[in-house]
């Protein structure tokens, strides 16, 4: 146990704060100052009014005589206990509330943060400070009685040294409890674990299954183990694959498009956007083969094409097979005319186009008519000269274009065909790439989402195992220690480091000639003082015994790791036995003291010092 700090208002007529040095705390006032009220303002607070019976009288305070100076007070006390838990008792005291009671709230620190206890009742208090903190009132009555009260106690009245003794008999049930309890709690919490483990595997199964049916790993790759570097690594390698499918779909869905968009064959400029389009990006694409044997049938297509538009294009080649065929047709009806045995009349004549749906008119001269009956001219015809050898020229040439627009068209369907064969395989090819990168993605984001909880649950399975290793050790262990633990033994070897210690300081620090001895029936010794003689001083001296007390509470103190609170240290000492004390506190005290005292000689003490000062009946401290 440590105290840590103590505030005080309005309680005995004293409002201060301590705060508790963890070596020393002194605290230095005139008698009737009231600096001997600290040691009961903290039995105050730990207890209450309502004090147990394991306390001395003494350390008793009246509630008609706890609020001198005003209606309302408090006394608040932080402390740690033998379990280092830190603690904090706040009591409120009224006089309108009923005698011997408090408002009294418990606080354990949790976390930083003080956390209220559901304890009320000042029975559970004592019981939460013995279980949890170690602290008994009768051991609190030794390490904190004023000098005085020890004079004659110690050698002549057993109940304060029973209390010491039933102290040590009762911690080392406790501990055998504990220890019962502790191996009790190691079978739970193996068990414990032990569900918390399938729990946490059958965590790790259903995420591996799902991995496994998302295709992101083998089940041989799952029995073989997962591990972080692994998942980094498949991690790293899915959405690499992700950046390459996407530049490779953006690939695909440009030159899908753009099949899509140069689709006019009939126009040059198009097909050697096609070419170009081949050239660029056939390396992209797997489908290289096909893209080169396009490429090549648009370069030859686009010879032809070329021809043809030199030609005028497919309409104007069809316009000039049409003007070839009307001159086709026109020499053919001339030809016969050529086998006619009379020789032409030569004669002016007026030709009238035709129009408004009329046809062509030649009006031949009078003179010419007057020749022929009306039947003869109207069932006559117009015929243009006859030439063979252009006649032959223009069937030529009209065969000429009608071969290229064959060809032409032929060679254009050809390609068509051809890529629109390429834009289905590269929309088919991109559509796959997209459903691939879509699993892809579902793989990372799985794997992002899962990944830190799988390690989690892999990383609680470890520990969780090796916390149950050490448990099933610590078991055994605390078995065989509570087995082998005896009180009886425990008590006999504490009542001899006792006595040895308080001779220790006899001889070395004092250099008196006497000792201190166990006398009485084994289980029930008392301490008492012999000569050297071995002769059982029966009226010791005030400074023999102030120094055994001193010695006796200091290893009690030391026993139950336990503060001491050292009052009146200097009521029975001369200058010279004072200095022994001082120095004798200064270099061997191992724990947490303060001092209540008269004297300023132990102001220079390493740790924190105070002076009581009493102005208007109110006493307060001021750090010195």
């Amino acid at each position: 146990m440590r105290f840590e700090w103590l505030r005080v208002k309005n309680i005995m007529g004293c409002s201060y704060e301590v705060k508790f040095d963890p070596k020393y705390t002194v605290i230095i006032g005139d008698n009737r100052q009231g600096k001997t009220l600290t040691a009961r303002l903290i039995v105050l607070a730990l207890y209450g009014l309502k004090q147990p019976k394991e306390l001395d009288e003494s350390w008793r305070l009246r509630a008609e005589e706890l609020l001198p100076i005003s209606n309302k007070g408090l006394v608040e006390l932080t402390f740690r206990g033998g379990n280092n838990k830190k603690y904090r008792i706040c009591r409120e005291f009224s006089r309108e509330s009923s005698a011997n009671r408090s408002k009294v709230k418990f606080y354990e620190e949790v976390k930083g943060e003080w956390r209220q206890s559901l304890v009320k009742r000042d029975s559970e208090i004592k019981s939460l400070l013995e279980e949890e903190g170690g602290i008994t009132p009768g051991l609190l009555s030794v390490v904190m009685s004023n000098e005085q009260s020890l004079i004659g106690a110690i050698s002549y009245d057993e109940s304060l040294q029973a209390n010491v003794w039933e102290g040590w008999r009762w911690r080392a049930e406790i501990i055998r409890d504990n220890i019962r309890k502790a191996r009790d709690k190691c079978v739970r919490e193996t068990n414990n674990l032990r569900e918390e483990v399938e729990s946490f595997a059958n965590t790790l199964r259903s995420i591996m299954q799902n991995w496994t049916v998302k295709g992101i790993f083998s089940p041989n790759e799952v029995k073989s183990g997962i591990d972080s570097f692994i998942l980094e690594d498949k991690l790293k390698v899915i959405k690499s694959q992700i950046k390459g499918l996407t530049d490779k779909i953006d690939r695909y869905s440009m030159f899908f498009e753009e099949l899509i968009r140069q689709d006019n064959l009939e126009d040059d400029e198009v097909v050697r956007n096609l070419i170009g389009i081949f050239e660029r990006e056939a390396e992209f694409l797997d489908e290289k083969e096909e893209v080169k044997s396009l490429r090549v049938k648009c370069e030859r297509y686009l010879k032809l094409l070329s021809g043809v538009l030199s030609e005028g294009g497919k309409e104007g080649i069809q316009d000039k097979i049409r003007e070839l065929e009307d001159e086709e047709k026109k020499l053919k009806a001339a030809r016969g005319i050529r086998k006619r045995k009379k020789h032409p009349i030569k004669a002016e004549c007026e030709i009238y186009p035709p129009e408004e749906g009329t046809n062509l008119i030649v009006q031949i001269p009078d003179k010419v008519a007057a020749g022929f009956k009306y039947e003869e001219i109207s069932g006559g015809a117009v015929a243009v000269p006859y030439d063979e050898e252009k006649e032959k020229q223009i069937t030529d040439r009209k065969k000429e274009l009608e071969d290229l627009i064959r060809e032409f068209e032929t060679k254009r369907d050809s390609v068509k065909r051809a890529k629109d064969t390429l834009r289905g395989r590269i929309g088919g090819k991109r559509n796959r790439l997209m459903e691939r990168l879509t699993r892809l993605r579902e793989q990372r984001t799985v794997l992002e989402v899962d990944k830190e909880r799988y390690l989690e649950t892999s990383r609680r399975i470890e520990e969780n195992r090796k916390v149950v290793k050490k448990l099933n050790m610590a078991k055994k262990y605390f078995g065989k220690l509570y087995d082998a633990l005896s009180e009886e033994e425990s008590l006999r070897r504490i009542r001899k480091e006792t006595v040895a210690f308080i001779n220790r300081i006899y001889e070395k620090t004092y250099g008196w000639d006497i000792s201190a001895d166990l006398e009485g029936e084994e289980g029930r010794e008392r301490i008492v003082i012999k000569d050297i003689y071995g002769n059982i001083r029966s009226h010791p001296s005030g400074s023999e015994i102030h120094i055994m007390g001193l010695a006796w509470r200091w290893m009690v103190a030391r026993g139950f790791n336990l503060p001491l609170v050292l009052d009146e240290l200097d009521s029975l000492l001369d200058e010279e036995n004072f200095e022994r004390t001082r120095k004798l506190i200064e270099e061997e005290m191992d724990r947490q003291t303060v001092i209540l005292t008269l004297k300023k000689g132990l102001a220079n003490l390493p740790g924190r010092v105070y002076k009581v000062v009493r102005e208007e009946g109110v006493s307060t401290l001021v750090p010195v």
